[in-house]
C-alpha cells in the first residue's frame, strides 16, 4: 500500500513536466490519430531522473544528453486520466501499459525532417511562429472540463429566409449546453434543444479553433464558447466578416476589434 502510495505521488510530481492541453499528433512514421500524444517539458537531468522513474523509461528506449528537452510518449489511453488514481487496481493497470508507450525526442524528430529534406536537395529551418495576440486557441482550449455550462452559437444561414421564417427561427442563435465528455482529443457537449438529441463532437486539435470558440468537429456550423458574450461576440465578427468578405478577408485574418477600425474606416471612405 505504502509503495504505491509513493508510486502515485512520483507519478504526480512527473506529470507537472506535461505541456498541458498539447496533443498534436507528431511527425513520425507510425504516428496516427488513435493514438494519445503527451509532450513533457524536460528542463535538466533531475526532470529526466522523475520521469524516467514514474514511467518505468528504460534507456534503451530513450536516452537523453542535452537540455532542455521536449519529450513526447505515444499511449493507448490517456496519461493525463485521473482515474489512475482512483485505487491501487487501477495504477496496477497503468503501470501494465507502461511497457507499450513508445518515447520520442522532438529534437530527433526535427533532425529526421532536416535530413529527409536534404536528401532531396532541400534546407529545411526551424523558426518559432508567435501567434497573434488576438489568437485565442490556447485559452479556449484550457478552459473547458466536464460538467460546465457553456454557449453554443447555431448559424442556420445555410437554411433558406423563407425556412427560417416560417419556423420563427433566426439566421444565429445561442443555445446553452453542458459539457459531458471531455478527454485529450475532444469534448462532447449535450444540447438543451429539442432539435439536437445526440451529443456534439468539438474537437481539440486546434484545427477549428476561432477567436471565441470552436467549430463542431463533423459540420462546422455550430460554434462551442465558455460564455455568452464570446457566442454574441462571434456573432458579431461573423457578420462583420461577411459585410466585407467580398474584399478578400477571411475569418483568422483578424481580430473583432481590427475588424471594427476596418469597418469604421470603410464607413468613412465611401460617405
Amino acid at each position: 500500500m505504502r509503495i504505491y502510495k509513493e508510486k502515485i505521488e512520483k507519478k504526480k510530481l512527473a506529470d507537472q513536466l506535461i505541456i498541458k492541453d498539447f496533443h498534436l499528433v507528431p511527425m513520425i512514421t507510425n504516428s496516427n490519430d488513435i493514438s494519445n500524444y503527451t509532450y513533457f517539458k524536460v528542463n535538466n537531468l533531475k526532470d529526466w531522473e522523475l520521469l524516467k522513474e514514474a514511467y518505468n523509461i528504460h534507456p534503451l528506449k530513450m536516452d537523453i544528453k542535452n537540455f532542455p528537452e521536449i519529450i513526447i510518449g505515444g499511449s493507448s489511453f490517456d496519461l493525463e486520466d485521473k482515474k489512475i488514481y482512483y485505487s491501487i487496481s487501477t495504477y496496477e493497470s497503468f503501470e501494465m501499459e507502461l511497457d507499450y508507450i513508445l518515447w520520442y525526442k522532438l529534437s530527433t524528430i526535427q533532425q529526421n525532417m532536416i535530413n529527409y529534406w536534404k536528401s532531396l536537395g532541400y534546407k529545411a529551418v526551424f523558426e518559432k511562429y508567435d501567434f497573434p495576440k488576438h489568437d485565442q486557441r490556447k485559452k479556449v482550449e484550457k478552459n473547458f472540463y466536464n460538467g460546465q455550462h457553456v454557449w453554443l452559437v447555431s448559424d442556420n444561414t445555410y437554411l433558406s429566409e423563407l425556412y427560417l421564417r416560417s419556423c420563427d427561427r433566426p439566421a444565429y442563435e445561442i443555445l446553452e449546453g453542458m459539457i459531458r465528455e471531455k478527454n485529450q482529443k475532444n469534448v462532447k457537449v449535450e444540447v438543451a434543444s429539442e432539435r439536437i438529441d445526440n451529443l456534439l463532437n468539438f474537437m481539440l486539435d486546434g484545427e477549428r479553433d476561432t477567436e471565441f470558440g470552436i467549430k463542431e468537429a463533423d459540420y462546422g456550423n455550430r460554434v462551442l464558447c465558455t460564455s455568452r458574450e464570446d457566442a454574441e461576440k462571434y456573432i458579431e465578427k461573423t457578420k462583420l466578416i461577411l459585410e466585407i468578405h467580398s474584399r478578400g478577408l477571411r475569418e483568422k485574418d483578424f481580430s473583432l476589434s481590427q475588424l471594427h477600425e476596418l469597418q469604421n474606416y470603410l464607413e468613412r471612405t465611401e460617405k
